[in-house]
């Protein structure tokens, strides 16, 4: 979607620009803000610490009675006490005893930018999520307790890398493309267990309401959201061409879902030609061919990207016999179009498509809004002399391309692989790195994966003499 415009309300602009920039200084303010977000950083160490040596920095196993012959142990009985001295939840208390063994563990890097209060709170809690997941965790083999380490050292430096310089969805994203590549194969066990728990429920919601709610594999689902969008277009289409009024965007997709899933689809598109879902995918060359395992991005419709990982999506191109694989990548043998100067102010399409698959999300600082529902603006503006081509277009979301013409803020540096430069109306100056797409450009060209880990206590669940107090799930991993 391109809306912006050479010539639009420049008056307004002009105007709205004074009015942020007469408004008084609100420097206290802002380092208030940042300040209390590092104390928050080093509070929550000292609180790492305080549990640690309240629980260990083991998982502890302690016996309770004895039933018959077998032994009554329980996991870290301390926790409930934790709990209730705190007012915590069990399952917070539970995670947040991991989260500080993982942190005054082999999280140093993580450790060291709380006490310095380089990255918050949230930050630190994504990198631990990213760690728990490795194989290996907590085992009491010193060879497996060596190789989970140095993984998770790995992971710490990709996440606090990322941390001081992005938001927590980025980091999460870079921790989770890491994780991928070193423990590739645990990752794929554990998808394939969960795949047990899938199911599909309908919730009551009352006055003769429903929810049909489905739990799936990532990349299925959007393949899904693929299919329905493309039934719920091309029913938009045939109300507007016969003048009919048009349901809103979530009626056309519900209805399109019933259609689909009673047959009916078919009935209403005897007479059209063959539906096509489109699905976007960012995929590196390597790990399309099988020779690197990664993450991806997956997205359909107008919705926001997600990661997928690189097996997965193998194995949905695979499974669709009919597929175009369209290549988004710059290439001087394909002879496309994409700078093209100051000729013309519209990009072209394939322009719009580069800078979209580029962009992914809108490139203002910290937000996270698909970049396929965006405006395509020129960082430097057409009227002040900018030039239609990949250094300096960028998506915005609507807001936020608002606020650039009109509120304020200003781009100061815009460069071709997607960063840019902000200036705040306060005079701040904020910069974004390039866009995270997959690429074959790692620290290790083919990092081995680690061994293999079976068998492993959360896969084949912890079974000592007389234990009934079993390691517990994933905390992320909501159950029907």
């Amino acid at each position: 979607m391109y809306e912006e415009r050479p010539e639009q309300d420049r008056a307004n602009s002009l105007a709205g620009r004074r009015a942020w920039e007469s408004e008084p200084a609100r420097s206290p303010a802002f380092n208030s803000l940042r300040h209390s977000e590092a104390s928050a950083s080093k509070l929550f160490l000292e609180q790492a610490k305080a549990l640690v040596e309240i629980a260990g920095r083991d998982i502890a196993f302690q016996t309770v009675g004895v039933r018959g012959t077998k032994e009554i142990v329980i996991q870290d009985a301390v926790r409930e006490e934790i709990a209730v001295h705190m007012r915590w939840s069990f399952t917070h208390t539970y995670r947040r005893i991991e989260e500080a063994r993982l942190i005054l563990g082999p999280l140093e890097q993580t450790r060291q930018a709380l006490s310095e209060g380089t990255i918050s709170i949230s930050h630190a809690t994504a990198i631990c999520a990213g760690v728990s997941k490795l194989s290996h965790i907590w085992d009491v083999d010193p060879a497996s307790r060596e190789i989970f380490e140095a993984a998770a050292r790995k992971l710490d430096h990709v996440g606090v890398s990322s941390a001081k310089s992005t938001t927590v969805s980025r980091t999460r994203r870079a921790v989770e493309k890491k994780l991928e590549e070193i423990d590739g194969l645990y990752q794929r066990r554990k998808r394939q267990a969960a795949a047990s728990s899938h199911d599909v429920v309908v919730l009551d919601q009352g006055e003769g309401q429903a929810i049909l709610l489905a739990r799936m594999g990532m990349i299925q689902a959007q393949a899904c959201m693929a299919v329905i969008n493309s039934h719920a277009q091309a029913a938009s289409a045939t109300a507007v061409s016969q003048g009919l009024s048009c349901d809103s965007a979530g009626a056309l997709r519900s209805s399109a879902l019933i259609r689909v899933l009673t047959g009916m689809a078919g009935e209403t598109s005897n007479s059209n030609p063959k539906l096509r879902a489109n699905i976007d995918i960012v995929i590196d060359f390597a790990a399309l061919l099988g020779l690197q395992e990664s993450m991806g991005l997956v997205s359909s419709g107008s919705r926001a990207p997600l990661s997928a990982p690189t097996c997965e999506i193998r194995d949905l191109i695979s499974r669709i016999p009919d597929i175009t694989i369209r290549r988004l990548v710059t290439d001087p043998l394909t002879n496309n179009l994409l700078d093209l100067g100051r000729r013309r102010y519209v990009p072209s399409k394939a322009l719009r498509d580069f800078i979209t698959v580029r962009d992914q999300f809108c490139r203002f600082p910290g937000c996270q809004a698909s970049a396929r529902r965006g405006h395509i603006d020129h960082a430097n503006p057409w009227s002040q002399g900018g030039r239609t081509d990949r250094g300096n277009l960028g998506s915005l979301c609507v807001r936020h391309h608002q606020l650039k013409t009109h509120g304020g803020w200003r781009i100061l540096e815009s460069g071709v692989d997607g960063s840019a430069t902000w200036r705040t109306p306060s005079g701040r100056d904020y910069s974004i790195p390039p866009p995270e797409l997959p690429s074959t450009a790692y620290s290790d060209p083919l990092p081995d994966p680690l061994p293999d880990p079976l068998p492993d206590p959360r896969l084949e669940r912890r079974n000592r003499p007389g234990s009934y107090d079993q390691r517990e799930p994933e905390i992320d991993d909501p159950k029907f």
